[in-house]
């Protein structure tokens, strides 16, 4: 990977960023499956990413904005030559995709107490593909010449803030997409602070829409030009109570969000749309901070998420991969504004997968695991800093996905130099 940021001051009103990632990477696969390691089953990626932003600022800061553009490229091969575990199968795959995107964000500041943020962007997303998979049985030829889908979009939004106590955001949405046409949505987010109590009363509602990526749509093994897009609605409520001069927080929060033809995935992992889902669930999270060089922070969800289609066996199954319980526990303790210690726990508990080695498929559930990390920095000096991690450090065998590997434990270290 090599990324490189170059930024400018014309005057005290502009200044240009320019900003290039390359990224060029190889990986060795596994079988698909619950078969094990494949000795010859390789993916190679190669990405440019690049972007051109010139900001600006008139009026004494009254108007801010930002135009810009950003290139993305990518380029993937696949390939999984025959061996002793499969000897008359290979496959080869072969795919490139393209994203230019033109953007024109302004944050006007002339009414006391609101920002109003305007703005439009342009993306244009191309990509091709082709896929060749080889056997005793008749061979598979997959192929997608270049397709591309252009998306237009406005958005208004206007974030207030009112006698001291009342605040949110007010915002809408356009997008028109040019296969799936226009679709409005918002969002609106109000949120009121009793003085008295040092107590947030806080709420969002809002409507989502998500079309289907050209690999959804046309992937010769995965797409289906049948796909609608996906959209959803959903909403919160919650309360924030700060005390002991607001060193200790507590939020506690539930939401609810429904979800009109989510993306999924058939038995032959085609793309389809699940008519209805539903993601219920509360969260509760802690914070304490700031205490002699001490802070903590806790928090917990409980999740809902079940596939509420019509005919589907068993009614109400669960969505995939979402687990009902998931914990985490930060603690970090600075010693002599030198030495930073932190630990960080992550608890996912069970959840539901699919199984595709089986046919038909069926459904698995899967393990809980506990993850523990560590980190490290040191200040040598003021523009000399050490740091490292251990990640995983009680080196836990765990799944996110069923039959796909997991790195166990695993360490890093690092030099900041700050001139």
């Amino acid at each position: 990977t090599i990324s490189t940021r170059f930024g400018v001051d014309l005057n005290s009103n502009f200044d240009i960023d320019l900003s290039y990632r390359f990224i060029n990477g190889d990986t060795d696969l596994d079988q698909d499956g619950k078969d094990g390691d494949d000795p010859n089953f390789f993916f190679h990626s190669k990405e440019h990413i690049a972007n051109a932003q010139l900001n600006g600022n008139m009026f004494n800061n009254k108007w801010e904005f930002s135009l810009g553009t950003s290139f993305l490229t990518r380029e993937t091969y696949t390939q999984d030559y025959a061996d002793e575990f499969r000897p008359s199968t290979s496959s080869k795959d072969n795919s490139v995709g393209d994203r230019l995107k033109i953007y024109w964000q302004n944050n006007f500041k002339f009414v006391k107490n609101n920002t109003v943020t305007f703005g439009m962007e342009s993306e244009n997303e191309s990509a091709e593909s082709d896929f060749a998979y080889y056997s005793d049985w008749p061979d598979y030829i997959g192929k997608f010449d270049q397709m591309s889908i252009q998306t237009t979009s406005l958005y208004l939004q206007d974030q207030f803030r009112y006698f001291n106590n009342l605040f949110g955001t007010i915002g809408i949405r356009f997008d028109n997409n040019e296969q799936f046409g226009g679709q409005m949505t918002y969002r609106i987010a109000p949120a009121y602070f009793i003085s008295a109590t040092s107590t947030k009363i806080k709420a969002t509602y809002g409507t989502g829409f998500k079309a289907p990526s050209l690999f959804r749509l046309y992937d010769p093994s995965f797409g289906n030009t049948e796909l609608n897009p996906e959209t959803s609605r959903g909403w919160d409520v919650g309360v924030e109570q700060f005390l002991i001069d607001n060193l200790f927080t507590i939020n506690l929060t539930y939401f609810n969000t429904q979800f009109e033809n989510m993306f999924g995935f058939d038995e032959n992992f085609k793309t389809i749309n699940i008519n209805k889902a539903n993601t219920s669930g509360i969260e509760f999270s802690a914070e304490f901070k700031g205490y002699k060089n001490f802070s903590a922070f806790i928090n917990y969800t409980y999740t809902k998420a079940i596939d509420e289609s019509p005919n589907v066996a068993p009614e109400n199954v669960n969505l995939i991969r979402r687990p009902k319980h998931s914990f985490n526990l930060v603690l970090d303790y600075r010693i002599f504004d030198r030495l930073d210690l932190l630990a960080k726990l992550r608890y996912t508990g069970k959840r539901e997968d699919t199984d595709f080695s089986t046919f038909p498929s069926s459904r698995v559930t899967l393990n809980t695991y506990t993850l523990v990390d560590f980190v490290i920095s040191f200040q040598f000096t003021d523009f000399l800093r050490l740091q490292g991690r251990v990640e995983n450090i009680f080196d836990a065998d765990y799944e996110e996905v069923l039959y796909y590997g997991t790195l166990g434990r695993r360490g890093y270290l690092g030099v900041v130099v700050s001139l």
